[in-house]
């Protein structure tokens, strides 16, 4: 007989809780890194008719209430966590993927716990980057929060460059998922990729950041529009070069933009041929 992962819900809350007690470093780093997937398969799972949830000793949406469990569960470690590492590897297990983004019913209780290490006391650059990367994981559940809205637009304002790019990160994640997000954010990265003050690092990080503000056939036209004036204007040709990728990549998205892409791609490649040959 098929097992049902329901049935194994409880034994991997237990596990999971029971191994990241542990002393033992190792330990608790393979936890997390088993947690992530079995949340997903949870997650996924459908409702267990009530027959069949009777005759395996579990309720009909057990998988979905212990993946829910789990994923408390690693935002009160990635909360109490003593270094940055075990932190780290929370991120790197939680990072988005293509089957989807992560369900709670109740969210505020697991974004209460991230937004409690990103504004812990003497919480140092790397642990609020952390935090900012945990947001952008967790966008699925924190696109509706204010609170944690403004800390990513407020991280993009960091003078570290750390904060800055992890807020990126985050940003890029919710602008997927909000059309209202992505207008505020593309104008937070035009004044970062046009700031005299921004470091090079910055200015990449968020030029890539271009080709994420995807979610609705508006965006990616604004986008564009803003993008293409920066590359005509006064940007250095080190950062127009990725600006003309991030714009292409953008018009990939969608098959409305690729002979725009191509003219505007084209006639770029004959200014700068016109501009060699006039230099000499």
């Amino acid at each position: 007989m098929e097992t049902i992962p329901a049935a194994s819900a409880m034994d991997w809350s237990i596990d999971l809780d029971r191994s990241l007690r542990s002393r033992h470093l190792g330990t608790r780093l393979q936890a997390l890194d088993a947690a992530a997937p079995r949340i997903r398969e949870l997650a996924s799972c459908p409702t267990v008719p009530p027959g069949v949830a009777s005759s395996s000793g579990i309720m009909p949406a057990e998988s979905r209430v212990f993946a829910e469990t789990m994923l408390l569960r690693l935002a009160t470690e990635f909360r109490a966590a003593a270094d940055d590492s075990i932190r780290s590897r929370i991120v790197r297990s939680l990072l988005p993927n293509k089957g989807g983004g992560w369900a709670a019913a109740e969210p505020e209780q697991i974004l209460r716990r991230v937004t409690a290490a990103h504004g812990a006391a003497g919480a140092t650059p790397r642990a609020r980057a952390l935090a900012l990367r945990m947001f952008g994981c967790l966008a699925d559940l924190a696109k509706d929060s204010f609170h944690v809205c403004s800390l990513v637009l407020s991280g993009l304002r960091s003078s570290n460059a750390a904060e800055v790019k992890a807020a990126l990160f985050a940003a890029g994640c919710f602008c997927k998922l909000s059309e209202d997000f992505a207008c505020i954010t593309l104008q937070v990265l035009a004044g970062l990729v046009t700031s005299p003050t921004s470091e090079a690092q910055v200015i990449i990080a968020a030029i890539k950041t271009f080709s994420k503000l995807d979610c609705t056939f508006a965006v990616i036209r604004r986008v564009r529009e803003v993008g293409k004036e920066m590359v005509l204007g006064n940007l250095e040709d080190v950062f127009k070069a990725e600006m003309l990728f991030a714009l292409s990549r953008l018009a990939s998205k969608s098959i409305v933009f690729f002979g725009d892409q191509k003219y505007f791609l084209s006639s770029c490649c004959q200014y700068c041929f016109w501009h060699i040959a006039s230099s000499n």
